[in-house]
Parts: structure tokens; C-alpha cells; sequence
């Protein structure tokens, strides 16, 4: 039997827990980890992760949710939204004297061009950030390819079914 929330009150039906969800769905090969299971690693704490997304290096003890943080799925997504915290205090601009729409635009055009340039470099400052707690350069990327590699390997699978055993056609 399922571990129930404890969350839930009367009329709602109670829910399996989110690890217990995530094993489910795991099992069912719906959702793949990409990294180290999620017992051995510990969060950073928030003003640690304020630190961590301003590039500050966090404790020995979460060493291995960084290298969690660089290799999940979504560690494209996590980059960027480290990057929209380094820009937020940019929205001080706003509280400028003067036309709100220049302020805003000026905020706007900085915000873009600040994203744009984290994500042209977002492979190499992942990789920067595991060397800062240990790891070697390389091992993000090796690690993601390693996840990717089944995936990968269906592709090209299917694209030589469809593409490179087709008979001649006259």
C-alpha cells in the first residue's frame, strides 16, 4: 500500500507521494533519471541557492545535487532561470524618474541580451561550475550524452528504417 500526504482533508482523495509517484512513473519507463538517485544528494538552502545561482560554491554535503542540477532533464531551463535571477535586480530600473515605458524597454532589451548571452555560453559555465566543487571538466556533458545515448540510438534507428534501406526508385 501507498504512503498517503498527509495534506490531504476531507473530500479530496489522498495522493501517492512525489518520490513514490516519480518511482511509478519510472518504472513504467515513462521518466528517466539522469543522474544520481535523489537519496544521496542534499538541497542547498535558498539563500545558498541565491548564492550558488550568482556562481558562489556551495558545501561538500550538496556537491551532488549540483551535479544533479547540471545533468537533469531540465538543466537547460534550471541555467536560464539562474541567469533571470542574476538580471532581477535590474528591475530597480523601473523605479527610475521618467517615462515608465523607456525604463521598461531599456530593463526589456538588458533582460534579452543577458539571456542571450548566458545560453551561448551555457555548456561551458555548467562545466565551470562542476570543476568549482570537484568534478572534472567534461563530466556534465559526458553524462547528459550518457543519458541521451538510448534515445539517440532510436532515433537513428528509425531515421535508417525510414531513410537508408529504401529500394531504388525509378
Amino acid at each position: 500500500m501507498t504512503e498517503l500526504n498527509s495534506a490531504h482533508g476531507p473530500g479530496r482523495s489522498p495522493t501517492p507521494l512525489r518520490g513514490q509517484y516519480l518511482s511509478q512513473q519510472a518504472a513504467r519507463g515513462r521518466r528517466k533519471e539522469r543522474s544520481l538517485p535523489s537519496l544521496s544528494r542534499e538541497r542547498p538552502n535558498p539563500l545558498q541557492w541565491l548564492w550558488y545561482a550568482y556562481g558562489g560554491r556551495l558545501p561538500a554535503r550538496c556537491r551532488e545535487w549540483v551535479l544533479h542540477d547540471i545533468t537533469c532533464r531540465t538543466w537547460a531551463l534550471r541555467h536560464v532561470a539562474r541567469a533571470l535571477v542574476q538580471v532581477s535586480p535590474g528591475l530597480l530600473l523601473l523605479l527610475l524618474p521618467g517615462p515608465l515605458w523607456i525604463s521598461a524597454m531599456s530593463l526589456l532589451g538588458g533582460v534579452i541580451m543577458a539571456v542571450w548571452y548566458s545560453v551561448s555560453a551555457m555548456v561551458e559555465t555548467c562545466e565551470h561550475r562542476l570543476a568549482k566543487h570537484g568534478y572534472p571538466v567534461g563530466t556534465g556533458k559526458a553524462k547528459r550524452a550518457e543519458a541521451d545515448a538510448e534515445l539517440l540510438a532510436e532515433q537513428e534507428a528509425r531515421y535508417a528504417a525510414l531513410y537508408r534501406n529504401r529500394p531504388e526508385q525509378q
